[in-house]
């Protein structure tokens, strides 16, 4: 069973699964309307978690859990998550694989980072609900082993691919001039093996294990062969201000607001027409002419950020070996824009 299927790293995930490794998988998702894998007669689409799925649950071999939504408050998302702890103990789930995020822990993205790194300090909201998420899983009595990703990219990540590409398409964009910082970045074929090899295990000990790619890379070069595959100029390099050694904290109080409108608008339009809407509005806003786009405070922490992460547990313990540099994840994104 896969919550949060439809995601960027859900999607690829569910393919392998049913396609590579001949599994019969469930997809947990909010409406049964859309399904992307109709060309697989071994997938199933289940609306909710609740006395529908319960059956389900309880035949899985393994529950894999991606689902966060960043329209939703936290509180909600942690909410959420105890209802699917409480079903998955109940239905004796053996194998429950959580995704975290490389985002919790306390000197991300400048710190030299470990499983043993400390993780309880204060953060973004995004970091605290997936540290809670964590905490209560480990106070649980699930057999189960976190995923902590870093800067997963790949054909169709919002974030890290095609945020760039659309950034790049329409403007300049700006990247800081100095001393430039590390890209953690890990291919999304490479997170799915990872969790492949894990869903394999024969026991879930409550480890949690950092994922990311074979080596790291500097910002610019990440920037310049995505601007390189869209035929753009590369980014340009100014002298940008200074900034504060973590990434400002954003107020829960001030964010609802905009959470609430994000909520409305998703759930009217489709991602495409939001995203058209998006070029639309940016198109009249700037007249036609390019955007510069310039990083914000956030940004600029983790793009000069030096840090180191490790992968020697994930290694030694679920034997993750990731396989895709940068040039290879390249083509592969190319690879799927020519289909």
């Amino acid at each position: 069973m896969v919550i949060g299927g439809r995601g960027f790293i859900g999607a690829r995930l569910v393919r392998v699964l049913a396609e590579r490794e001949n599994a019969s998988v469930v997809v947990v998702v909010r409406s049964t309307r859309h399904n992307p894998w109709r060309d697989l007669g071994n997938v199933k689409l289940v609306k909710g978690v609740g006395s529908t799925t319960a059956s389900f649950i309880a035949e899985a071999y393994a529950v894999v859990n991606l689902a966060y939504d960043f329209a939703s408050p936290g509180r909600e998302l942690i909410q959420d998550f105890e209802r699917l702890l409480l079903e998955c103990v109940a239905a004796g789930v053996k194998s429950f694989i959580q995704f975290s995020s490389i985002a919790v822990y306390d000197d991300w993205p400048g710190g030299q980072l470990t499983e043993a790194s400390p993780a309880d300090g204060p953060g973004s909201v995004y970091k605290l609900t997936k540290r809670e998420m964590e905490r209560r899983l480990a106070a649980s009595t699930l057999p189960h082993t976190i995923l902590q990703p870093t800067i997963v990219y790949g054909a169709g990540s919002t974030l890290w691919t095609e945020k760039i590409f659309d950034k790049l398409r329409s403007g300049v964009v700006v990247l800081p001039d100095g001393e430039e910082g590390l890209c953690h970045a890990v291919h999304v074929d490479d997170v799915v093996d990872a969790t492949v090899g894990v869903i394999r295990q024969a026991t879930h000990l409550g480890e949690r294990y950092i994922i990311s790619g074979p080596e790291p890379v500097g910002w610019r070069t990440f920037y310049e062969v995505h601007a390189k595959l869209v035929g753009r100029p590369a980014p340009r390099l100014e002298t940008l201000q200074a900034t504060p050694s973590r990434v400002p904290i954003a107020s829960g109080r001030a964010a609802k607001p905009a959470l609430s409108l994000l909520r409305f608008i998703r759930s009217i339009f489709a991602p495409k027409m939001i995203a058209f809407g998006k070029r639309v509005f940016n198109s009249v806003r700037y007249g036609g002419r390019p955007i510069v786009h310039r990083p914000s405070l956030s940004d600029l922490v983790l793009l000069r950020a030096r840090g180191s992460c490790s992968i020697a547990r994930a290694q030694r313990e679920i034997g993750y070996q990731p396989k895709i540099d940068l040039d290879a994840g390249m083509l592969l994104i190319a690879e799927s824009r020519r289909r």
